[in-house]
């Protein structure tokens, strides 16, 4: 057994004898107060040492060190020279630099816990390593992706700004990726026989660089070391990444996953990494390794969630795929698909389909959602669709559409729609806040219209509203009121006649009076300023005493075309005329009863036309608006 491992067993056997005489509580306390357990915190590697021998065995020189830092060593005994001697006098300098000149070029080290293990590189693996610091303060940059654009080799830069990249390809130049940084490209020499390279790179932030579509290039020079800046175009911009499924609507989950997966080396690359085909078992689990989240594939083939950029061509997955970037083409997976950027293709999933920005079709069996639908795009859900702004785009579920805000095309529900500005919405219950087109719904609500409103109950709250009573042929008097737009509104009408004259063989008493609901539909032209030329257009059931009386069995028809003229900014004066059609049923209502019905709604002018009898009469009223 060599001497690293005599080291630990002696350690263990000390802490048990410590432990059983002062106890385990007394232990803890002691290892948090005692100042050389301070050191623990400090990564092995960048632990400040002073050492000073000459002509000391290498084995006996690692024991020394490793005492001066307070770490363990772990080794293959028969990689190292355990006759060669080695001499030293350094004073406050990191475990990493003093054993590099200690043991020579050709060996890798790593730490776990409190050991630090010695590895020795193979024939045809080569070391690049450095410290990435910011230019401005002189300080390490932790969490930086360093990687080649060729192999996507990558690593990320510890606390201290170390990175280390061991690669058996060979690598020209390596990128220097950090968000709020900016991007910086370092030549390399090759890596055929040559011992490792330690090359630090400083970084600009962004916020005191040259505008954002420059990077810096450094070279360097093989023969003296040093190194050369100059700017290069780089056609990316800086990339804000909202993370993808922090954009998911089930928040709980978000926050539990999405921290498990996601990695800083997606929010560092900006520059645009291609690949024609991942294949992955899990994010990071796949061919493009590390870099996964910052690589845009032609072809994606993922067992369980696939992560990516984005993709070109197609994405397959068993339960989801997500793209931080750009989605093409066509995206398939059992539970739900994710897009950060724009979704230009085809989403068919069975959950969820998500992207920022759609210009494609997504079709979902529960759910679709995005923060803006533009002008070619197509939502299609069993349950519901979702845009947080409009810019165009059709919406069609069973359940539920909705736009909050922006215009949308069309809305097609089976239930409801909610937009802000809407061209088209077919649903049970419409709701709109600018209606640019058409309503067809059940009940449909609208702030403002444009357009044309069909339904049972439309509420048009900055349209046109007007409240009228009229009194038609000296008999009937009848309240309406019309909401809608000017050109084209809504009529709900209810009328009522007090008929006092005595009829023979009458089913009801002869004070009994007439009234009728209905509703229908009218419009209007400006003449001058104040006088309008307006048609309404509507259908009433008419019934005499009780409801049941005539309902749906006593019918009126009825077009009155109307001057208007406006007295004031809230009142108007009506003329005009009508022309009548009356039908009754004679099977359901009995002979008797719709005779009584012809005399008490029909005048004596009316003519019979097959079983309606029509006539011409006359109306007068007053509108208020």
């Amino acid at each position: 057994m060599n001497k690293t491992y005599t080291q630990s067993n002696t350690y263990f056997r000390t802490y048990r004898v410590v432990q059983n005489l002062i106890g385990f509580r007394v232990l803890l306390l002691f290892l948090l107060l005692f100042p050389s357990f301070v050191k623990a915190e400090t990564p092995i590697l960048e632990r400040k040492v002073s050492l000073s021998f000459t002509d000391r065995r290498l084995p006996d020189a690692l024991i020394e060190l490793s005492r001066a830092a307070n770490f363990y060593f772990s080794y293959n005994s028969t990689i190292l020279n355990g006759d060669k001697k080695v001499s030293i006098a350094s004073k406050n300098e990191t475990v990493r630099a003093v054993l590099r000149r200690l043991v020579g070029e050709g060996f890798q080290f790593k730490e776990k816990g409190n050991f630090l293990i010695i590895q020795k590189l193979k024939t045809n693996e080569r070391l690049i390593g450095g410290y990435i610091s910011d230019k401005k303060t002189g300080q390490g940059v932790a969490d930086a992706t360093i990687y080649d654009k060729k192999t996507l080799k990558s690593t990320t830069t510890d606390s201290f700004g170390y990175y280390e990249i061991v690669s058996r390809q060979p690598i020209q130049e390596l990128s220097v990726a950090k968000f709020d940084y900016t991007d910086t490209i370092f030549q390399v020499k090759s890596l055929e026989n040559t011992p490792p390279q330690y090359l630090d790179v400083s970084l600009l932030p962004t916020q005191t660089t040259a505008p954002k579509k420059s990077s810096i290039k450094i070279s360097i020079d093989v023969e003296t070391g040093q190194a050369i800046a100059k700017k290069v175009r780089d056609a990316t911009t800086r990339f804000t990444e909202r993370t993808l499924l922090e954009n998911f609507d089930l928040q709980n989950f978000v926050e539990h996953y999405s921290n498990g997966f996601r990695r800083v080396d997606a929010l560092n690359v900006k520059s645009a990494l291609r690949r024609q085909f991942q294949w992955s078992l899990t994010p990071y689990v796949g061919n493009n390794g590390g870099l996964s989240g910052a690589i845009e594939n032609d072809i994606a083939l993922n067992l369980t969630v696939g992560y990516s950029k984005g993709t070109r061509i197609l994405e397959v997955a068993g339960v989801g795929n997500i793209n931080r970037g750009n989605m093409t083409g066509i995206q398939l997976a059992s539970t739900f698909n994710i897009v950060g950027g724009r979704m230009s293709g085809i989403q068919v999933t069975s959950l969820l389909n998500r992207s920022s920005v759609l210009s494609g079709t997504q079709v979902s069996g529960l759910t679709n959602s995005t923060d803006s639908i533009l002008r070619d795009a197509l939502q299609i859900a069993a349950l519901n669709n979702h845009a947080s702004k409009g810019c165009g785009g059709i919406q069609i579920s069973s359940v539920v559409n909705k736009t909050a805000r922006g215009q949308t095309g069309s809305q097609v529900s089976a239930l409801v729609n909610v937009a802000d500005t809407v061209k088209c919405q077919i649903g049970l219950i419409n709701r709109a806040q600018h209606l640019r087109g058409l309503q067809i719904g059940l009940i449909n609500v609208s702030d403002s219209v444009s357009g044309v409103v069909l339904g049972l109950l439309n509420v048009v709250k900055k349209g046109y509203n007007t409240v009228e009573f009229a009194l038609f042929d000296g008999q009937f008097t009848r309240f309406a009121y019309k909401t809608g737009t000017k050109s084209f509104y809504t009529n709900y009408v209810a009328a009522v006649k007090t008929d006092k004259s005595t009829t023979l063989n009458s089913v009801f008493s002869p004070t009994t009076s007439v009234w009728s609901l209905g509703m229908g539909v009218g419009g209007g032209v400006h003449l001058t300023r104040s006088l309008r030329l307006t048609t309404d257009i509507t259908a009433e059931s008419m019934n005499i005493g009780q409801i049941t009386e005539g309902v749906f069995r006593s019918r009126l028809f009825r077009v009155a075309p109307a001057l208007d003229l406006k007295i004031s900014t809230h009142i108007a004066f009506a003329l005009g005329g009508h022309w009548s059609a009356y039908t009754a049923d004679k099977t359901r209502l009995g002979i008797v009863a719709v005779d009584d019905f012809q005399k008490k709604i029909v005048p004596l002018s009316a003519k019979t036309l097959g079983d309606y009898w029509t006539w011409w009469g006359w109306s007068v009223g007053i509108r208020f608006f």
